[in-house]
C-alpha cells in the first residue's frame, strides 16, 4: 500500500512535467525513484526494535527508565467473549496499572493477542509513558510485527494500528516470551472473563494475582 501511494504521487509528478512541457520521465525511472524513496522513508521513521526470542522463562524487570507492558487474551468460546489482561510495571517490579477489559465476540487467538497489545499501548499513551517494552507470549504476532509487512486482513489492520502508535514513544520494543514469563497478564485475562465490573486499577492487580506479582519482583532493585 505504501509503495502504491508513492507510485501514484510520482506518476502525478510525471504527468505535471508533461503538461508543462518538461522532459518526460520514463516509467522505469519513475518506478525506481518510488522504490528508493520508500526505502529511505522507512529507514528514516521510527520503528520498533523487535526481539523474537523465546528463551525467557520468567518475568524480568525492565531497565531503569523503562516500563514493561505484558498482555494476554483469554477466550470463552461458549459465551463468545474475549477477556484481555494488560499490566504495566516499572524497573522495581511495582505495578503501575492493570487493565481487564471484556469484549463480546469471537475472534482467532492471534487477533485477540494483537488487540491485547494494542490496548496495552493505548493505555501507556494515556498514562504519558514514553520508553516502553512490550512482551507477549504470542510469538506469531510478534514475528509479524517484526517483519512490518502487513496485509488487508483483520489482523493486518490491527497490526497497522499497533505500528502507527510508534511515533508516540521515545523508544519502543516488542518481545515474545514464554507463558511462564507472562503469568500476570494471563491471570488478568482470565479474571476479565469471570468478574464484573472490569476496568483499570492504578497501582494494583486483583488480590488473586498479588502473590504472582510479588514472586515476579523477587530480585528487582
Amino acid at each position: 500500500m505504501e509503495l502504491l501511494l508513492v507510485l501514484l504521487w510520482r506518476f502525478w509528478f510525471r504527468r505535471n512535467r508533461a503538461v508543462h512541457s518538461a522532459p518526460l520521465l520514463s516509467v522505469e525511472d519513475t518506478v525506481g525513484w518510488s522504490e528508493r524513496f520508500l526505502v529511505d522513508f522507512q529507514a528514516a521513521v521510527a520503528v520498533p526494535s523487535v526481539r523474537c526470542d523465546l528463551v525467557v522463562e520468567r518475568w524480568l524487570a525492565p531497565s531503569p527508565g523503562w516500563v514493561k507492558i505484558n498482555s494476554d487474551v483469554a477466550v470463552d468460546v461458549r459465551s463468545r467473549r474475549l477477556g484481555f489482561g494488560v499490566v504495566i510495571r516499572g524497573c522495581t517490579g511495582k505495578v503501575l496499572v492493570s487493565y481487564t477489559p471484556l469484549l463480546l465476540g469471537l475472534f482467532s487467538s492471534d487477533i485477540g493477542e494483537a488487540l491485547a497489545i494494542l490496548l496495552g499501548l493505548r493505555l501507556a499513551i494515556d498514562m504519558g509513558l514514553s520508553t516502553v517494552c512490550v512482551e507477549s507470549d504470542a510469538a506469531s504476532v510478534v514475528k509479524q510485527l517484526s517483519s512490518r509487512v502487513t496485509s488487508c486482513s483483520d489482523i493486518g489492520l490491527i497490526l497497522d494500528d499497533i505500528l502507527s502508535l510508534v511515533v508516540n514513544f521515545a523508544d519502543l520494543s516488542f518481545s515474545s516470551v514464554r507463558r511462564s514469563a507472562n503469568i500476570v497478564a494471563h491471570g488478568l485475562a482470565k479474571f476479565a472473563l469471570s468478574h464484573q465490573p472490569v476496568g483499570v486499577r492504578l497501582g494494583s492487580v486483583p488480590n488473586s494475582l498479588a502473590l504472582v506479582v510479588l514472586d515476579d519482583s523477587r530480585g528487582c532493585p
